[in-house]
């Protein structure tokens, strides 16, 4: 957040909500001091809570005095973007052939702008299985297909834009595998779409 310094301020106060009309109870932050003279402060998902993607948010900064005296300052808004991008360039890529069984590697590009968001409350749910994935089934982590949950795993939790498969996942040689990425955010959920990789075939004995 970034706002024009108050003559004579000594801290402010900074309120954040959904409402315009912003009570007490939106008070983000209290007795911020000043970092520099543009009053530049910056906020990461630790500290601001989650915000929901496409929402409109009031804020507003009140300064402080010396004496205490309390200047309420005008009300600002702004909205958030839609959703973030889906996770995108998976490893093995797309339709790749003669991937290895023994613990394949999967890895994805990180949506822009996730690198800011992705900490403490936010990962990547992870979705493969042999059988084609519903898309609708993956929301917010609902079995991937109906009656048979053997046919689809879930890894999650992610916190990296990789994982490695589980020793017990057996793959077999010669088959496809479909898997998808869930990016988690909050209470969102951006869901990527479905790739598939084909196992390698059994070596020559």
């Amino acid at each position: 957040f970034i706002w024009p310094a108050v003559p004579g301020a000594v801290s402010y106060d900074l309120y954040v909500g959904t409402a315009r009309n912003l009570t007490e109870d939106t008070l983000l932050q209290g007795v911020i001091w000043p970092i520099n003279e543009t009053n530049t402060i910056h906020y990461n998902t630790l500290h601001i809570g989650h915000m929901r993607f496409n929402t409109l948010y009031y804020w507003r900064i009140d300064a402080r005095t010396e004496t205490g005296a309390i200047s309420r300052g005008a009300v600002w808004s702004f909205t958030t973007t839609a959703e973030l991008p889906a996770p995108s360039d998976p490893q093995p890529s797309d339709g790749a052939t003669g991937v290895p069984i023994d613990r394949p590697l999967l890895s994805w590009a990180a949506p822009p702008g996730s690198e800011k968001i992705v900490g403490e409350y936010d990962y990547y749910d992870v979705f493969w299985g042999p059988t084609s994935i519903d898309p609708s089934r993956l929301h917010l982590g609902r079995r991937c297909d109906p009656g048979d949950t053997r046919t689809c795993h879930i890894l999650r939790r992610i916190w990296s834009a990789y994982v490695r498969l589980p020793t017990n996942a057996n793959l077999a040689h010669e088959t496809t595998y479909y898997w998808t990425v869930n990016i988690r955010y909050g209470g969102d959920t951006t869901g990527g779409p479905i790739w598939s990789f084909t196992t390698a075939a059994a070596p020559d004995e």
